[in-house]
């Protein structure tokens, strides 16, 4: 299904490739998820600054993967986007009684058959 996106006046899009290292580092957590390398840093300041909700990101991240459909396919880009919200996530939180997962670790993609990353339990395991 086709959908109609329009894209906001404060994104700014570039035929340059991003850097091959953006440094993403959210309250002292440093981010892995190579997304932050296929968004480019204007794209990660929309999609984060003053997003407090799950569907506004959802809402960022569908607008961007439209924006960008020439480069990735949407599914690949919002995919992508997903996973590196959940290492967000569970890298600030995941020591948290309610999550109980630390030491989170993004999986590489080559070895990514569909676990995303690697974290210890509250049990150890």
């Amino acid at each position: 299904m086709e959908t109609n996106v329009s894209v906001p006046e404060n994104i700014e899009t570039s035929e340059e490739t991003p850097s091959t290292i953006v440094p993403v580092n959210i309250s002292g957590v440093e981010l892995t998820h190579p997304f932050k390398n296929r968004c480019w840093s204007s794209d990660l300041g929309y999609l984060l600054d003053n997003c407090y909700h799950l569907k506004t990101y959802c809402d960022r991240l569908d607008t961007l993967a439209a924006l960008h459909k020439d480069d990735y396919p949407d599914t690949v880009y919002k995919g992508d986007g997903f996973e590196f919200l959940m290492e967000a996530i569970l890298k600030l939180t995941g020591r948290a009684a309610t999550v109980g997962i630390g030491g989170y670790e993004v999986v590489p993609l080559k070895e990514d058959f569909g676990v995303d990353g690697i974290g210890i339990g509250v049990n150890g395991n």
